[in-house]
């Protein structure tokens, strides 16, 4: 799982990407691998008939905090090439259009919002 120091790890990968270490690397992937484990999990419960959430509106925000950094698209497209669920690639879609001008965009606004107090 991601460890102690994820916080550090998680700022680093939206902040300056091009310093994760090889370590750094594999505990974000990781985090990313669970998040996309959690909607498969929700996928699977619904279509089981377990529960009767929307999808959609479950799990976008799941997706938008995966995809807005660029060590999450860059993780995004090796799942797509290994076999990323249908469903999810399907639902990932809008972000994936969006350009990351303002990558980790709540982070880089609460950092900023900190520096000014």
């Amino acid at each position: 799982m991601p460890g102690e120091s994820f916080g550090d790890v998680f700022a680093k990968s939206c902040i300056d990407p091009s310093t994760l270490t090889d370590g750094e690397i594999v505990q974000i992937r990781e985090y990313y691998d669970a998040n996309l484990y959690l909607i498969r999990r929700l996928i699977d419960m619904i279509e089981g008939g377990d529960f009767e959430y929307s999808l959609e509106q479950t799990s976008k925000p799941f997706l938008r905090h995966c995809l807005d950094s660029k060590v999450g698209r860059l993780h995004y497209v090796y799942k797509v090439d290994v076999g990323l669920d249908p469903v999810i690639a399907k639902l990932s879609t809008d972000f994936l259009e969006i350009n990351l001008i303002n990558p980790c965009r709540d982070l880089a606004i609460f950092c900023r919002e900190r520096s000014r107090s």
